[in-house]
């Protein structure tokens, strides 16, 4: 029997995928021009199992890719987010 509940835990689960949009808090004064016109200075993250990974420079010891909470990259303003699509992997993959 615990054969079988170990397979059960070990199982890929389906998530859903999301990609996070930030406006560059750095740029917000030439944003406020370029954003009405379909342009400006952005930062993204993918979220994928609760945790949002995604690449950039920053003062301080966590520059290229990181891992943070979902919607709270720093120094970015959040504006919104688009579902990418659901998948079905083990976590693991991500660790």
């Amino acid at each position: 029997m615990r054969s079988s509940l170990s397979g059960l835990m070990n199982r890929p689960r389906r998530t859903n995928v999301y990609l996070n949009i930030y406006e560059l808090l750095s740029f917000d004064k030439y944003n406020g021009y370029l954003v009405p016109i379909g342009l400006g200075a952005y930062h993204s993250g993918v979220e994928v199992y609760g945790e949002e990974i995604s690449f950039g420079y920053h003062e301080g010891d966590f520059s290229g890719i990181f891992s943070i909470e979902p919607r709270t990259a720093p120094e970015c303003k959040f504006v919104c987010v688009t579902s990418l699509s659901e998948r079905s992997s083990s976590e693991r993959v991500f660790d």
